[in-house]
């Protein structure tokens, strides 16, 4: 999955499908720059609307059914560069109420690998080589509950970061959250099951963001979560490992070629 068929913005180096939608989530205080204050105005970087619709139009339609990588060339690493751009769009991906349930452990270094590929549990050793030769790997964890404390932190970045230019929107989207907050844990019962989706929500659009910087990106379920958090200490700050993603360039050696296996769309979509 390369982007030589697609756009790239000269100010962020992000391809047009993933640029666009990140340009619009950065903070406020990032937008007095690059493509933003083009004389292009909103569409950016000096390219007129129609211009931006083509190059999407012939990204998506380079993309073909392939297989999930599953194997990874050791001796080659992401360039710090390019892994920034891709934690700035994982900093960026929404969640439900701004929740923002997640802390990332970002693994690259040799050490930690092995750290991280001895702990996966005895069931799932098979995934060591996987950690052990990818460039990165995200440890994606979810808060267990969520304390009141974590709600003031949220609160107050958002007041600083001046998201609702009204006192009074603020105090209402306050009570809002607070309210669905306690409509989870005491009614529905399922506070870290709606935060564990919110993890995977953003997991999958930062696959979507890595693909389009040309980095195969593999999430791993194989691994004992017990045995994870004792490694990296994790539960004693009030989150558990949620899944693993990792990050690097296909060992070109390794990769099936056989067809992708998927139902018919006539089987997948109704139309209503």
């Amino acid at each position: 999955m390369g982007t030589s068929s697609c756009w790239i913005c000269p100010t962020h180096r992000l391809p047009v499908p993933v640029r666009s939608w990140w340009r619009s989530r950065r903070p406020e205080w990032e937008r007095g720059i690059g493509c933003s204050t083009t004389p292009a105005g909103r569409w950016g970087c000096g390219l007129r609307r129609r211009w931006e619709w083509r190059a999407r139009a012939g990204c998506w339609r380079s993309r073909r059914p392939k297989h999930l990588s599953r194997y990874f060339d050791g001796s080659k690493t992401i360039p710090d560069e390019t892994l920034q751009q891709l934690l700035r769009f994982l900093r960026s991906a929404p969640t439900s109420t701004n929740i923002q349930p997640n802390h990332f452990y970002v693994v690259s270094t040799q050490e930690v690998k092995e750290r991280l590929a001895a702990n996966l549990g005895e069931r799932f050793q098979d995934n060591a080589e996987k950690i052990l030769n990818a460039s990165h790997t995200i440890i994606l964890t979810t808060r267990v509950d969520v304390p009141e404390h974590h709600l003031e932190a949220v609160f107050a970045k958002e007041r600083a970061d001046g998201r609702f230019a009204d006192e009074a929107k603020q105090e209402r989207w306050e009570s809002m959250t607070r309210d669905f907050v306690s409509l989870r844990k005491y009614s529905y019962k399922d506070t870290y099951h709606w935060m564990e989706k919110q993890t995977y929500m953003v997991m999958g659009l930062t696959m979507m963001a890595a693909a389009e910087l040309g980095v195969e990106a593999m999430p791993l379920e194989g691994f004992d979560p017990i045995s994870v958090d004792k490694a990296f200490n994790i539960r004693a700050t009030g989150y558990t490992t949620t899944v693993l993603l990792a990050l690097g360039y296909p060992d070109e050696a390794k990769q099936y070629k056989t067809p992708v296996s998927r139902f018919e769309p006539e089987r997948l979509f109704t139309f209503a």
